[in-house]
């Protein structure tokens, strides 16, 4: 079993939905099924090629857990990627499909680059991007 941590960044699909009862209901499912694990999480704003969406950040310290985020984002075919970060901030998109891509480095940026970029995660008032 692989122990090296994790950040894990996933959209949830259905928390972009406008029913805010269903938004609501899946959220709380999400919740438990993380607690359950003592998976580490908290929920940010994220953008991926220009979608604003709603986002959660989870801390995974081995493959059981980065498994169960696998399966809990990839549960509908909606659900393109996550990103991966490692220990040393070199970030990977992990698709439905199986398949990775290596992307660069997980860095803080500022709004203005932000706004330049299509891809980007706000965690309270700071922004990241893999750069």
């Amino acid at each position: 079993m692989d122990y090296k941590p994790r950040t894990v960044i996933f959209s949830l699909v259905g928390l972009n939905v406008p029913s805010l009862e269903v938004k609501n209901s899946l959220k709380e499912v999400v919740e438990k099924g993380l607690r359950a694990r003592n998976i580490a999480f908290k929920h940010v704003v994220g953008s991926y090629k220009g979608t604003v969406e709603n986002s959660i950040v989870a801390i995974v310290e081995d493959d059981v857990k980065l498994n169960y985020i696998r399966a809990l984002a990839f549960r509908h075919d909606d659900q393109e990627s996550i990103l991966v970060i490692n220990e040393d901030r070199t970030a990977y998109l992990e698709f439905n499909n199986g398949t990775t891509e290596k992307l660069g480095a997980f860095r803080h940026i500022d709004a203005l680059k932000a706004r330049e970029l299509d891809a980007w995660t706000l965690d309270g008032s700071d922004y990241y991007a893999v750069i």
